[in-house]
């Protein structure tokens, strides 16, 4: 049993082994936890399904190596602490916004089943609960990307096209919003072809107006330090 465990001990260790083996266990693992979830939002399948889908997260876990990862995690998260930097607090609001963006999907998915004709297929379960937290997500996501923004402008390394992101974050935020609405027959589909429209020209306009005042101001600079 000794010379056992140590041979399971060095395999987990050595990270072409565990990638190998490790990496597709944890997968099958949590392939079928998270369909039985997503059909039972609640029940004793739903905590049969958490179960095993913490087998299968640890499994990925040691198969993905991802010990190192998460000390140095640890590690920035202190440093960010210790030097103040604004993104600490962004990365705690929108974890909270996150959980509250989950939950409101969830309850979603229980008042869709209860009062709604819609199959209880897996395509439609992970549209209302896009559907119902959609707006929370991306809310964490433009207080995310803002905390980064500020970090930036205060360490002198901002640039404009930083600005990009929370631009990014609303125009994906209106799309999946759209999409997910279709689905469960929440919108119309003429309503989610303008978002698609209008969120693709925002995204490129957003993109194309940043750079050109970027080259602009480049250009300018150039000019003054010949000058």
């Amino acid at each position: 049993l000794e010379s056992a465990y140590y041979t399971i001990k060095q395999f987990v260790r050595d990270p072409e082994t565990r990638g190998t083996l490790l990496l597709p266990l944890g997968i099958l693992f949590l392939i079928y936890p998270m369909t039985i979830i997503f059909e039972n939002a609640i029940g004793s399948n739903s905590i049969w399904g958490m179960g095993v889908a913490m087998v299968g997260i640890y499994v990925l876990y040691r198969g993905l190596g991802l010990k190192d990862s998460i000390r140095q995690a640890i590690e920035n998260t202190k440093r960010d602490l210790y030097t103040g930097r604004v993104v600490l607090v962004a990365y705690v609001v929108s974890a909270i916004i996150i959980v509250i963006g989950g939950i409101e999907g969830v309850y979603l998915i229980e008042e869709m089943r209860n009062g709604s004709g819609l199959d209880r297929n897996v395509i439609n379960t992970i549209a209302i609960f896009i559907f119902g937290g959609v707006q929370w997500f991306g809310s964490a996501g433009i207080i995310l990307s803002l905390g980064h923004i500020t970090d930036e402008y205060l360490n002198g390394r901002m640039k404009l096209r930083y600005l990009n992101a929370p631009i990014y974050v609303i125009s994906i935020i209106g799309v999946l919003y759209a999409a997910s609405g279709y689905i469960i027959e929440a919108v119309t589909l003429e309503f989610l072809a303008m978002v698609l429209v209008m969120g693709t020209i925002i995204g490129f306009s957003s993109t194309l107006m940043f750079s050109i005042i970027e080259t602009k101001r480049g250009i300018n600079t150039n000019e003054l330090r010949r000058s």
